[in-house]
């Protein structure tokens, strides 16, 4: 390695590294001040704002009974005579009121006013539903505590007691109170807790509140030190609003009657001062500015947050750190990764917002964000300064690293001067010229480079496409022949892009070629083995159908007679359920050797369904030829085969359709000879049938249907059913099938297989497509502006239907009247379609394109196609049929061809859609071949309209 390209790691490896370290470093002062809490006044905006949220107004239920300014001169000084909270208790228990708290301590008798002391204990007593507050205060100077609690008498009648501690932080602002509390143990219930207990107990259990019982750790602490005041289970207070949001009534008014009784009727109730001269007052958090709030106020906001299940609780200071930690680790290594730093820190600064109101609306815990959005705004100006100087280190190694990326990559590559010259040539370049580098710096690029036509072996100059992409800025060239100057050919994709000067003048060019010899051959493998039968290795039903309609475009030509043969096994289904799978394969096997060795051609014959074979003859003369051959066939079965050391005895009921007697077309042609085999069979087996014997009933069937369809086609007699395709991805369903079904009783039994032929043949195809178009694209259109606007549609198109003349204007104008962008439409054709006409056939696809309509290739993968083959249609996808991914399933080694078709499908950036997905295991295994989306009864069977809509409703998120 030189010292230039150790440059280069250099000062790409060390930027991202400073930055962690610069991170590292950030990161540990902002965790020192998380443990420190020296960003404590930030901490305490940050949450009083966010506490803002909680606001909510005053509950009816809950009431202050306030020792007022008003109050004190109707009543006496400070502090009252208990006979006055003895009258005040008396009201509110006549009143009905469901909890009486009263946050004042009577910690001794009064000897001055022992009458007072009486009447004080026999209301309580009476009501049972009064609370009483307990505190503690130094005894000496020494900071001895002492309990204050209800003396003796108040506390056996009182129904619950609480403790009124209230914690200043840092800022001196009561923000939270402890659950418990107590001298030498945490023996009490916060006062607040207390009343909910007595209001609602079940409330007070849901709100994680006290037991009875004293946790044996508690009373041993206590224990050790009796003179402590012990406190448990903070949280913080969800203010409902600022002082004065509760109801209040005050003590003179409750007592003189001036307050209805009706109020107190199943209210909980507040009883203490709010008189500023009273001294009980506290400045508190959750709120702007810097209000002083009455204790018994704190105390109903406290009991109201209980109440609702609101107990905001700090984060624990270990998860502080770690999430602190891991707000600012993050951004910090997905920027070292390689983001962009404002993003990052944009998302760092956001993300670390959005977690602290997460955890505060999900899980009631306050999580301060300040530590990690100050280290990131550190971070950041740090960052700009290590950039700064990164940027400048890799503005001079860009020249190394452009030429080590050129002699890394796969693709041959060189460039060429504004002349036309060769100025360097990757490795790649030179293996696949033969030429090195010195010898071909400084020559033009046609002496270096023979690129000819695959097809016409036409030399291609590289001088004249540089001359064409002049004007367009790229040139693309696909499938030429490079040859080396040993001789070598490969298969190239060639590629050339224009350099331009800051003028705009062109300069050079980057020519470009890369090697796809390797993936030609495994395409044209993959279509080899996609049109043949796994077992048999015969062809299957499509390729046997697509030469049948060669054989049938020479005969008709040449006005000859042709005969197809099904062949089917009589007895298989019972081989294949006596002896297993695995012998009804052999007895396949087996039976094939037999077929070749009676049939002249065994390249016309097919395996086309589990049981059954197909024949073409197309080399008669006279139709006893035919017979001849099936008696020939019959007597090839009359031996037993010998499968895993059993006789297994076979025979062949054979069917007999001739073109142009029976049928004119492949498929209809086969369906003749199967119908004809099914009657072989059914009359005993061992048997041929020809389709003459049944024609004439057929022939007065098929007529009736026909002129039935007609008259359905014609009343609109017809439905269409909607069938999902799901991405696989995302989830979500992404777009529907249309399908068009007959409604008539009589035509109910009709698949499309069978009533589509016959609507062609009644001339009705294109009224029927265009009724297909028109009430899809409008169905659509109908859910886009429900909210499901990304669904597109797809509609199959036949044959006939793509040569149809017109047809490009008549989806402009069905597309023009739904009011539908043509990117939410899709046409699926088969590979048939193509074969009468490729090319006019390719000018009808480019023409729809430009309206935007998507095409997608149906049923590929049953055929001998080829991907390559339609890589010059304009086609965005391909869909695979049912019976290959199952072939897939059940036979692990034909798995790779399919994983294979979906490699080169993305490869040519075409769609890969699974096809009759019946099952899990379907799922699975085309998901894990990376197919697109997926379409069958199991992911979604076809329904109508309104019952789509349900499903999306039920299935697709609106937007």
């Amino acid at each position: 390695m030189n010292a230039e390209h150790r440059q280069v790691r250099t000062v790409i490896g060390s930027a991202p590294a400073l930055k962690l370290i610069v991170a590292g470093v950030v990161a540990a002062a902002a965790l020192l001040a998380v443990a420190r809490d020296w960003l404590w006044p930030i901490d305490h905006a940050l949450y009083d704002v966010a506490l803002l949220a909680y606001h909510r107004p005053a509950p009816e239920d809950v009431i202050i009974v306030a020792v007022d300014e008003e109050s004190l001169p109707e009543l006496g000084a400070w502090p009252l005579p208990r006979r006055v909270y003895a009258a005040v208790v008396d009201v509110l228990h006549r009143a009905g009121a469901k909890v009486i708290a009263i946050d004042v301590i009577f910690a001794d008798t009064n000897p001055l006013d022992a009458e007072g002391d009486r009447l004080l204990v026999a209301h309580a007593a009476e009501s049972g539903r009064v609370v009483m507050p307990v505190a503690f205060e130094h005894l000496r100077q020494d900071g001895q505590l002492i309990e204050l609690v209800p003396f003796p008498a108040l506390a056996a009648v009182a129904a619950g007691f609480g403790h009124v501690d209230v914690e200043l932080d840092s800022g001196g602002r009561s923000r939270r109170l402890f659950l418990s509390a107590g001298l030498g143990a945490p023996v009490w219930p916060a006062f607040a807790l207390a009343t909910l207990q007595v209001a609602d107990p079940i409330a007070a259990a849901a709100a994680g509140g006290w037991g009875a019982r004293l946790r044996q750790a508690d009373v041993d602490e206590g224990a050790r030190d009796p003179f402590v005041w012990v406190r448990r289970n903070p949280f913080l207070v969800a203010f409902a609003g600022p002082p004065g949001h509760f109801r209040r009534v005050g003590l003179a008014d409750v007592i003189h009657g001036r307050v209805p009784t009706d109020v107190f009727r199943d209210a909980t109730v507040f009883v203490g001062a709010t008189a500023v001269m009273t001294g009980d007052r506290l400045a508190v958090g959750g709120i702007t500015g810097n209000p002083m709030m009455s204790g018994v106020e704190f105390n109903a906001n406290a009991f109201d947050a209980l109440r609702r299940g609101l107990l905001l609780r700090p984060l624990a200071p270990l998860m502080a750190i770690a999430l602190t930690l891991g707000l600012i680790s993050l951004p910090a290594l997905v920027h070292a990764a390689g983001m962009r730093r404002a993003p990052v820190l944009v998302a760092g600064g956001l993300l670390s917002l959005i977690t602290s109101a997460a955890l505060l609306a999900g899980a009631q815990l306050w999580f301060s964000p300040a530590a990690a959005l100050l280290a990131l705004v550190i971070c950041g100006l740090a960052w700009t300064a290590v950039d700064l100087d990164r940027e400048r280190g890799e503005i001079r190694s860009e020249r190394a690293i452009a030429r080590t990326a050129l002699r890394s990559i796969s693709d041959a590559v060189m460039t060429l001067d504004g002349d036309g010259r060769i100025r360097h040539m990757n490795t790649v370049a030179q293996r696949l010229t033969g030429s090195p580098e010195a010898d071909a710096i400084g020559r033009p690029v046609d002496g270096v480079v023979c690129l000819s036509d695959a097809i016409g072996r036409a030399r291609i100059s590289i001088a004249a496409l540089a001359a064409s992409a002049a004007a367009k800025g790229v040139m693309m060239l696909s499938g030429p022949l490079l040859r080396s100057k040993s001789g070598e050919e490969r298969k190239v994709q060639v590629s050339l892009a224009v350099i331009r000067a800051a003028s705009g003048a062109a300069e050079g060019a980057v020519l470009v070629f890369t090697d796809v010899t390797d993936l030609h051959r495994m395409a044209n493998a993959i279509a080899e083995q996609a049109g043949r039968d796994q077992i048999t290795q015969l062809q299957n039903r499509k390729a046997f159908l697509q030469r049948l309609g060669r054989v049938l475009s020479a005969a008709r030509r040449e006005e000859l007679l042709v005969a197809v043969l099904e062949l089917r096994l009589d007895k298989f289904s019972t081989v294949s359920e006596d002896l297993g799978p695995a012998a009804a394969e052999l007895l396949l096997k087996g039976a094939v050797e037999r077929l070749c060795a009676v049939v002249d051609r065994p390249d016309l014959l097919a395996r086309v369904n589990t049981d059954s074979f197909a024949l073409i003859v197309d080399t008669l003369r006279t139709l006893d030829a035919v017979t001849f051959l099936a008696h020939r066939l019959r007597k090839a079965f009359d031996a037993p085969f010998v499968i895993q050391g059993f006789k297994a005895w076979t025979s062949l009921s054979i069917g007999v359709a001739y073109f142009p007697r029976d049928a004119r077309a492949p498929d209809p042609l086969l369906t003749r000879a199967g119908q004809a085999a099914r009657r072989a069979r059914q009359a005993g087996g061992n048997k041929v049938h020809y389709c003459a014997d049944h024609a004439n009933v057929v022939d007065i069937n098929r007529a009736r249907l026909v002129i039935s369809l007609k008259s359905a086609v014609e009343r609109q007699d017809t439905a269409l059913l909607y069938q999902p395709q799901v991405d696989f991805k995302s989830g979500r369903t992404v777009g529907i099938e249309a399908l068009l079904r007959l409604s008539t009783p009589r035509m109910r039994g009709l698949g499309p297989a069978e009533f589509v032929p016959m609507i062609e043949e009644a001339g009705l195809i294109g009224a029927a497509g265009e009724w297909v178009l028109r009430t899809a694209c409008c169905q659509l259109r109908e859910w886009h502006q429900l909210g499901w606007n990304d669904l597109f549609v797809s509609i199959n198109l036949t044959p006939r239907q793509l040569l149809e003349s017109g047809l490009t204007e008549r989806i402009r104008r069905v597309l023009d009247e739904a009011g539908l962008d043509g990117r939410y439409l899709w046409l699926e054709i088969t590979e048939l379609a193509l074969l009468s006409d490729y090319e006019q056939a390719a000018a009808v696809i480019q023409g729809i394109r430009e309206l935007g309509v998507s095409f997608c290739i149906d049923d590929f993968g049953t055929t001998c196609s080829s991907l390559l083959d339609l890589e010059r249609l304009p086609i965005q996808g391909v869909k695979i049929d049912a019976g290959l991914i199952q072939e897939g399933i059940d036979h692990p080694e034909h798995a790779a061809v399919i994983a294979a078709i979906a490699v080169m499908a993305h490869a040519m950036r075409l769609d890969v859609v699974a096809k009759g997905v019946e099952t899990q295991r379907h799922v699975d295994f085309v998901i894990e071949r990376e197919f697109d989306r997926g379409q069958g009864y199991f992911l979604g069977r076809p329904v109508s309209a309104a019952q789509f809509l349900s499903y999306l409703s039920a299935n697709i998120s609106t937007g």
